[in-house]
């Protein structure tokens, strides 16, 4: 809920500062679900188990998008004006 008011404060606003914590919290997020799937890692067997690293190594590369990618685009022109 806090990253999608603060999508909309950015639309209303027209500044960037609201989609660089949208995403930063989107990050965040996924990297605490990535640490709760690799602790069930060793708990399951068969298509369970590499369902999970499937999702894992999904969750890898959209933090790996948005810390390269996503983030740094919309906190770019922030850090410009400061």
């Amino acid at each position: 809920m806090v990253a999608e008011c603060c999508s909309w404060y950015s639309v209303i606003t027209t500044s960037y500062l609201g989609n660089t914590i949208e995403n930063s919290i989107w990050m965040v997020t996924f990297l605490l679900i990535a640490v709760a799937l690799l602790r069930l890692l060793n708990e399951f067997h068969g298509i369970a188990r590499l369902a999970i690293g499937m999702a894992v190594t999904g969750i890898a590369g959209y933090v790996a998008f948005l810390v390269a990618v996503d983030v740094p685009m919309y906190f770019g022109p922030l850090a410009k004006r400061i």
